[in-house]
């Protein structure tokens, strides 16, 4: 599997409404990309459904500085974690 290593500057994505499957305000997703393209999924023929995977590499210092964003603005709820494969 070919992957690559990326920076980014958040990793937690705020919904405009809670996911009614899901039921999550925000999701998290420490990677995007995948290379295995099953006939079944449906992020294989978006911009995201990649031969390879971006890793994230700063995901977790990303992911605290989100967090305490919300909090400071009492923004709460749930989050998904790898719920899709999104960049951000």
């Amino acid at each position: 599997m070919a992957y690559r290593l990326v920076q980014v500057k958040s990793v937690l994505n705020r919904h405009r409404r809670r996911d009614g499957w899901f039921l999550d305000d925000c999701s998290h997703n420490p990677y995007y990309g995948c290379a295995y393209g099953c006939i079944y999924c449906y992020i294989r023929r978006g911009k995201y459904g990649r031969n390879y995977l971006s890793i994230k590499i700063n995901a977790s210092t990303a992911l605290s500085k989100g967090l305490s964003r919300h909090a400071k603005r009492r923004k709460y709820g749930f989050i998904a974690i790898s719920s899709a494969m999104e960049a951000t």
